[in-house]
This record gives C-alpha cells, sequence and structure tokens, in this order.
C-alpha cells in the first residue's frame, strides 16, 4: 500500500478518508447535487474534521460531512499546462515548450509532495479499485447532511495515514505552519527514480515543444494563418520548423544591447548585423 494510506479503520469516518461512488451514494447525489455525478468525478475525500465525524451515542457532532471531488490528475497537469501556453502557436497545439515544461515539472513536485493548497494528490491503489493517478479538488467540495452518515461510511475504500489527514487539515485550513509528512524521496523513491517518475508524468499528460521553433513559427506566420490551424496542423508546424540559430539570437542580443547603449546607432543595425552575420571568427565560435 502507499505510504499515504492507511486501511479504513472499523469505527467513524475521518478526515481524508476516500469515498467511493457507490448506487446508494449516486441516489444521494442525484437528489442533492447533481452536478457531482459528472463521470470525471470518481471519487470523494471527507474534508469535516475527525473530531467532528465521532459518533457520541449515536450523534454526530457536526449537522453536515463536507466532501471534495477527486478528479484525475490529468485534469491538473492540463490546467497547469494552460499557464504557459502564451501564444497562439501553443493553444493552437495544445502544447507548450521545454521551458514550459520545466516548470510544470516543478509544479508535480510540490504537487505530488501535498504541498501545494488547491490540491491533495491521491497516488494509484489497484487493488482498492483506484487505478489512475488522481487529486482531490480541495476547493470543489459539497456537505452532505449527518442523516446520510451510513451511506458515506460503507463507501470507504481507503484511509490517510495521521500524518497525512493532519497535512490535509492544514491546507484545507490555509495554517500557515508546515505538518511534516513523508516526502517521496527518500520515503518511497530514490532521486533518480523519483525525477523518472516526473519525467514520465510529463510526458504522458503534456506535449512539448522545441521553444526555437515555436518562436520560429509565431515571428514568420501570419496570425490569420495561425487561427486557421486545428491542432494536429500546428504541431506539425513546429516540428517542422526551421529552428532559430542560436548565433542569430546572440546577434540579435549583441546589437540590441550597444543600440540601447547608444553604441551603434538605429540607422547602422542593419549593417552592424550583417557584418557579424558574415564574421568568420563568430560563425567558428557558435555554429548552430
Amino acid at each position: 500500500m502507499h505510504f499515504t494510506y492507511a486501511a479504513p479503520p472499523r469505527g467513524d469516518l475521518q478526515q481524508g478518508d476516500i469515498i467511493r461512488r457507490t448506487p446508494a451514494l449516486e441516489r444521494l447525489l442525484e437528489t442533492v447535487h447533481p452536478f457531482y455525478l459528472n463521470a470525471d468525478y470518481r471519487y470523494f475525500m471527507v474534508l469535516t474534521q475527525t473530531c467532528d465525524l465521532v459518533s457520541r451515542d449515536g450523534a454526530i457532532a457536526t449537522p453536515y460531512i463536507s466532501l471534495c471531488a477527486i478528479r484525475p490528475l490529468q485534469e491538473v497537469i492540463n490546467r497547469e499546462a494552460k499557464k504557459y501556453q502564451t501564444n497562439n502557436v501553443l493553444k493552437k497545439a495544445n502544447a507548450i515548450t521545454e521551458q514550459g515544461q520545466s516548470r510544470v515539472r516543478m509544479f508535480l513536485k510540490s504537487l505530488l509532495n501535498n504541498n501545494n493548497h488547491e490540491y491533495f494528490y491521491v497516488h494509484e491503489q489497484v487493488n482498492k479499485g483506484i487505478g489512475d493517478r488522481m487529486c482531490a479538488f480541495l476547493r470543489l467540495s459539497i456537505s452532505l447532511k449527518t442523516e446520510h452518515y451510513a451511506i458515506v461510511k460503507k463507501a470507504r475504500i481507503l484511509s490517510l495515514k495521521p500524518e497525512f489527514q493532519a497535512k490535509l487539515g492544514w491546507l484545507v485550513g490555509n495554517i500557515y505552519s508546515r505538518v511534516g509528512t513523508d516526502d517521496w524521496v527518500p520515503r518511497a523513491l530514490p532521486e533518480n527514480e523519483w525525477n523518472e517518475l516526473i519525467e514520465n508524468i510529463v510526458k504522458e499528460n503534456v506535449v512539448t515543444l522545441n521553444d526555437k521553433k515555436v518562436e520560429s513559427v509565431k515571428k514568420n506566420t501570419p496570425a490569420d494563418v495561425v487561427d486557421a490551424w486545428d491542432t494536429v496542423t500546428a504541431r506539425e508546424a513546429v516540428n517542422g520548423a526551421q529552428g532559430r540559430k542560436l548565433k542569430d539570437e546572440v546577434i540579435e542580443i549583441v546589437t540590441t544591447v550597444l543600440r540601447d547603449a547608444n553604441i551603434i546607432p538605429e540607422d547602422l543595425m542593419g549593417k552592424a548585423v550583417l557584418n557579424l552575420q558574415q564574421s568568420p571568427e563568430l560563425k567558428a565560435k557558435v555554429r548552430n
């Protein structure tokens, strides 16, 4: 079993319990929260504090049980990746650049170690019916009356270890202190395997395109042409583009710096660029 989880206790519900969709729970949701019958909402997580879920003489301290939706990890990655689709070429290709991929990789490391206030990572646990990597969307919550306590409890398939219950409570309560829990490294994986896991998740969920080729397409393709592209066409255009040469980038940086410092006047910029492009010394030093 993954190091986050514990077998469900025989007693009361606890914060962090993972709830599957049972026919009884679906009938209840159909009545009170029909939107949460969305096929993407495969499981739910109990957000109510454990102390409020204790049954005393058949009564529960709180009138409501708060649940949040658990959805595929891919949905979270897609949302994050869209932040780095910063031009129309990337939006049309539904892809990110290599620089954007680096940022997504950093986001994933934080997410999987449960250091992101928006989500709680739910690792696959096939023997309990969780066949995919998932995430609890902490803001996507609903409340059920405690008269339905038995329905929720019967649908429980997994619990969290106490330290991860505390971590969830910290995330939900937005308390400005860090709850100490095991991270993937070194608890579950060595550093190299951890980085490989992150790399594989990114490759499975995000299309990455070469930064220079994206810039080349963006610069050399009219906007109305890009607007007419579908996803496949946009990706093919970028992959087939001639990436901008490093030498040209260096020349642009150098001449821009000199112009801005008033060393090269604007009317001599073209001549300066041409001379640098024809320089054998520069060609020898910067070959691509």
